[in-house]
């Protein structure tokens, strides 16, 4: 029995002697690249294959590729050695530090999720954060040194906005885990803005099952010139005005929602300020009194962030909206950056975004009340600031929810082009055969001569009733405008002799009156007059008149005005008539006669 007693104690001891040789778990430790190993940049490439020009390791590297100033995008190859792999356990991690100098950051930002052996065994895992690689080590008994590679993808851009010294580096260092690598890059400038205008404007549309979604862009190319070139800077205080007639061509239009005013780019709205990135808030759109807006013009009293929405009685939409000028204190919400030449501030937010004009953006969206019918509207389009317009018109289709098929549409749409009025655009599939209209629209002092595809009349002539074809497009036929001609007939109004012949004035054309031929005895002429007795409008002789009608072959009598001639001077302010000159003595003669008698008189009383 007490032989049973002492082995069980001897196990006892064993086990407790094997225990407390065992080695205990321990934390997953955490090195870095250089405590376990080391590693090497095998090569930077773009995603062609071709390496970046640069120095590696005392190595020129050419014929390549040199990256611009404003964005590179690179794919780095990692060689990693690792000294001995048994000091690893499963969760230990090794991490590999980036960092950079120089013009362009250093970032990588997505790679494989793995690395593994030459057999395809994954040995680590791989995280990925801004300036950092980790790779965890994954279960497995691994003995000795082993080479490892990876590749990882690059994509940055100059970020330091507030050191001239980086934004006008022409090169850069990566430094990853040690190794370093120098590239070149070409030189920051200021490039100009693309355009000559200084307003332009483009409208997309993007097609839904049962809507489309309309959004118009306002771009101000002088404005960055300005920026760029070191211009006048100069605010500017204009707000931008949004005004578009929709006319459903198919089906019924159940409703117009207003989107949003944005700019999700910090542009410069002007010469002073940048946008906030993130959308204005727009105010709920304002139905009736005393918002109702029905053109551009109605529009233009809308307050800065106001939108309107108006449904006629004819079923098509008026919507309209004020953007604000996105300075001063009626402006939309904004984060404001004054304008400083030494920082630099706007032109590398403008520059690392390549961007060649500022803009302003609307967007709303047209529904249909039937979800599964294909159905069009016609948008006429105005947008205006500090006196500039853009107008245009353009067809939204849905797409059928039955078929998820586009429908193809063309429409013809017809513009006063200086007249005035309004004509119902012709829409329809295109290849459809459709005739031009009549013209509806009227222009003081001319008639209608006709349609062309350019307001200037250079383009295609079209007359009423000739036969066209729809296109995939809207073609737009501009109104032709002849001027009217009228007469001008001279009455002499009691003139006992003289004759004049009728002149022919053409309507907005300047036109001299001929010299007056008419005579009256014992009278001096003094002008013409709309009116016999002198009541209406007056013209002198030779005077220079227009519009004096604006209806064609009308006749205006101009009446000849007559004076006497004794208090007459003519209009050069030269002698008076020859035959009134003994008169004219005689009469003097008398009024100093007159003056002198109660002299005479008082002088006779004395001597008396």
């Amino acid at each position: 029995m007490l032989r049973h007693v002492v082995r069980l104690l001897h196990g006892l001891l064993a086990v407790g002697l094997l225990l407390g040789l065992a080695p205990s778990a321990r934390a997953a430790a955490t090195y870095d690249i250089t405590q376990v190993g080391k590693v090497t940049i095998q090569s930077i490439a773009d995603g062609n294959g071709r390496q970046l020009n640069g120095t590696h390791d005392g190595r020129e590297i050419t014929g390549g590729f040199t990256p611009n100033a404003y964005m590179i995008s690179t794919r780095v190859r990692y060689g990693i050695h690792i000294d001995d792999m048994s000091r690893l356990a499963e969760g230990d991690r090794i991490t590999i530090g980036q960092s950079s100098a120089g013009h362009f950051e250093v970032a990588a930002y997505s790679g494989g999720s793995v690395v593994n052996d030459q057999a395809g065994t994954p040995v680590f895992s791989i995280g990925w954060t801004h300036a950092r690689v980790t790779l965890t080590r994954l279960a497995g008994s691994l003995t000795g040194g082993m080479d490892l590679t990876f590749e990882s993808n690059l994509c940055t851009s100059y970020r330091d906005y507030g050191s001239r010294e980086k934004l006008y580096a022409t090169s850069s260092t990566w430094t990853i885990g040690g190794d370093s690598y120098t590239f070149p890059n070409t030189p920051f400038a200021m490039r100009a803005a693309t355009g000559g205008k200084d307003f332009a404007a483009s409208t997309v549309i993007q097609r839904l099952a049962n809507q489309v979604t309309l959004q118009s862009h306002l771009r101000w190319p002088g404005v960055i010139n300005d920026m760029l070139n070191g211009g006048a800077i100069t605010p500017d205080m204009s707000d931008t005005i949004v005004y578009d007639h929709i006319t459903p061509m198919g089906g019924t239009i159940s409703a117009v929602r207003f989107g949003s005013m944005l700019n999700r780019w910090p542009l410069a709205y002007d010469r002073t300020h940048l946008s906030n990135s993130s959308d204005f808030a727009v105010a709920s759109a304002d139905y009736g009194h005393p918002n109702d807006v029905h053109s551009l013009d109605e529009a233009k009293r809308l307050k800065p962030g106001r939108s309107s929405i108006v449904r006629n009685t004819d079923g098509s939409y008026d919507v309209a909206a004020n953007l604000g000028s996105f300075t001063g204190p009626d402006a939309l919400a904004e984060t404001t950056r004054t304008w400083d030449g030494n920082t630099n501030d706007i032109i590398a937010w403008l520059h690392e975004h390549q961007c060649t004009s500022a803009w302003t953006s609307y967007r709303y969206d047209i529904a249909w009340a039937d979800p599964n019918q294909a159905d069009t509207a016609m948008v006429e389009t105005h947008l205006y600031r500090a006196g500039k317009t853009y107008t245009g018109t353009l067809t939204a289709a849905n797409i059928a929810g039955s078929t998820g098929q586009a429908v193809t549409t063309g429409g013809v749409s017809y513009d006063p082009n200086g007249g005035d009025g309004a004509m119902t655009p012709t829409i329809g599939e295109s290849g459809t055969g459709v005739t031009a209209a009549d013209n509806a629209f009227t222009r003081t002092g001319y008639t209608f001569a006709g349609w062309n595809t350019a307001k200037d009349g250079t383009g295609t002539a079209h007359q009423p009733g000739d036969a066209l074809v729809l296109t995939k497009s809207v073609v737009v036929l501009y109104a032709q405008w002849k001027p009217i001609t009228y007469k001008v007939r001279f009455d002499g109004n009691g003139a006992t002799s003289g004759t004049m012949a009728d002149l022919t004035v053409t309507y907005d054309a300047k036109a001299a009156l001929p010299a007056n031929r008419y005579a009256k005895s014992g009278e001096t002429f003094t002008g013409w007059n709309t009116k016999a007795d002198g009541s209406g409008a007056m013209y002198r002789n030779r005077a220079e008149v227009t519009n004096l009608a604006s209806t064609r072959d009308a006749v205006v009598v101009l009446y000849a005005q007559w004076t006497d001639a004794m208090t007459t001077m003519p209009e050069t302010g030269g002698t008076m008539n020859d035959h009134r000159m003994p008169k004219t003595i005689g009469g003097g003669a008398c009024l100093f006669g007159l003056i002198l008698i109660p002299f005479a008189r008082r002088r006779m009383r004395r001597s008396r």
